[in-house]
């Protein structure tokens, strides 16, 4: 592509100061965006505000479409579904004024334990490479930016920030790379390194697969930006390749009042699978000081900043008019995730039950059944604009009895958030209760009462649920609690 004379011009006019604060993150004067670069005000470069969306748009303190899994997606097979999904987390980014969408993610399912599974798409590469191209053409036809993640080979939660995914070539290019190879023809872009190593070396360190593979082979010209606290050095990082740093500041400077007054960032080891929130600033000052020392050239610093300014113009963010937060039907949003969810729903097997008779007496089993399940947990999580739990979702469709009765004790819903040293749900309005809560009925659950209770009823219904988060793989692949035993009994 021949350099956009704007963006040359901008180049040949910006500082070095100016430049590196283009390079790393700061504090969002809103509070509402993922990630945020500070423009140059006197050069009319505007802000770039980055927000999490694999499963829907999540802005600190608005409500969005909560669509299903990413994983349910994959299950419909249907590349214009997902084309027709990133559309709407276009729009919806939009809307919340946001410029770039970090989704998809297009990490293969290789670990069944890994507690981020059901943000990915598939075991199957070519599976994954389809999906993901379409939703990023789907997310940039409504003019913002989208973020393929995690590049690459981040298969598991467990030590994510360290454990090195030894791969030999083949096994690499043949699986692990491939979605994000496709996402690269569909014009990406935004790539995000992982937090891990491949074959001993931090991905945002790494050189051959950012610089060599990616970019040069590949011929991306988009933005590389590291996970969420993943950089972890300035040379390594700027000479691998990678051209953004996330957040770009500690967590204490972005959700200052948010930690607990004895909290000290001194002391501070972050949990199993969780970065340390409390790095930050590596490509600000220290950038400076190795592009001085010779140690970074300062060639490298006109291209990340280069190629940051072009995706902005790719956006029109730089022709000086205002972006404005457009409309979007949230009715044809909502349809289009009900959509997702019934041609994602697999049925294993069907002895006629189903359809069940709207005046069927209905037997309502599982601990979950007064509170929606919206995923897992983690930067997935989204505030719903509107939900409906199984039980007034049933009720409001049968016309004959429904007996509700949950069984098993409640599943305590995990989350990232939770492991944070900081609590952001009095800010976000998220907060991570148990299943049901909803429930009015003072009576402990009842393994026997739900068994008399589904013999009394024309049909059955057991809602069952997982427990699992970023940050955290799942320790068993069985159900979480006494669900297993609960479908035993009832069955």
């Amino acid at each position: 592509m021949a350099p956009d004379t704007a963006v040359t011009a901008l180049l040949d006019s910006l500082t070095r100061e100016e430049k590196l604060r283009l390079v790393h993150g700061a504090v969002d004067p809103d509070r509402e965006a993922t990630g945020y670069v500070p423009g140059v005000e006197r050069l009319g470069i505007p802000p770039l505000r980055l927000v999490d969306g694999p499963l829907g748009i999540r802005t600190n303190t608005g409500t969005a479409t909560a669509f299903p899994a990413s994983v349910a997606l994959a299950a419909t097979f249907d590349p214009a579904l997902a084309e027709s999904f990133g559309a709407a987390l276009g729009r919806e980014a939009t809307a919340h004024g946001q410029d770039v969408v970090l989704a998809p993610g297009v990490n293969v399912v290789r670990v069944p334990q890994c507690g981020r599974n059901f943000e990915y798409f598939s075991e199957d590469p070519h599976l994954a490479g389809e999906l993901a191209a379409s939703v990023v053409a789907g997310v940039q036809s409504a003019g913002v930016l989208a973020t393929v993640k995690h590049y690459v080979a981040n298969n598991q939660e467990t030590d994510r920030c360290a454990v090195s995914a030894d791969v030999d070539e083949r096994t690499l290019r043949e699986l692990y790379l491939r979605p994000f190879r496709r996402a690269v023809e569909a014009d990406v872009g935004m790539v995000m390194t992982a937090y891990n190593r491949v074959n001993g070396t931090h991905m945002s360190d790494h050189r051959r697969l950012v610089t060599e593979v990616l970019k040069d082979e590949w011929g991306f010209e988009g933005v590389v930006v590291s996970d969420w606290h993943g950089t972890t050095s300035t040379v390594g990082a700027a000479t691998a390749g990678l051209d953004l740093e996330m957040p770009g500041v500690p967590a204490t400077e972005l959700f200052e009042g948010a930690f607990s007054p004895d909290f000290d960032p001194t002391t501070y080891e972050p949990p199993d699978g969780l970065p340390d929130v409390t790095s930050g600033g590596l490509f600000g000052d220290p950038l400076g000081e190795a592009i001085d020392a010779g140690e970074v050239p300062a060639s490298r610093l006109d291209d990340m900043v280069g190629r940051l300014l072009g995706q902005m113009a790719r956006l029109s963010l730089l022709d000086g008019d205002k972006r404005d937060s457009a409309p979007f039907d949230r009715t044809a949003h909502r349809d289009l995730a009900e959509r997702i969810a019934v041609e994602g729903t697999v049925l294993l097997s069907n002895d006629g039950v189903l359809p069940v008779s709207e005046d069927a007496d209905v037997a309502l089993l599982g601990p979950g059944v007064d509170t929606a399940k919206l995923g897992g947990g983690g930067s997935s999580e989204v505030t719903p604009t509107d939900s409906t739990s199984p039980r007034a979702g049933i009720e409001a469709r049968a016309t004959g009895t429904v007996a509700v009765e949950p069984g098993v004790a409640a599943i305590e819903r995990v989350s990232l958030f939770d492991r944070l040293p900081f609590d952001l749900s009095a800010e976000s309005g998220t907060e991570h209760d148990e299943v049901g809560e909803g429930d009015d009925s003072a009576t402990a659950p009842s393994l026997a009462r739900a068994v008399a209770v589904a013999e009394e009823a024309d049909v059955a219904v057991v809602f069952v649920e997982d427990a699992v988060t970023e940050g955290r793989d799942r320790a068993t692949l069985s159900l979480p609690g006494e669900q297993d035993e609960l479908v035993a009994a009832v069955g």
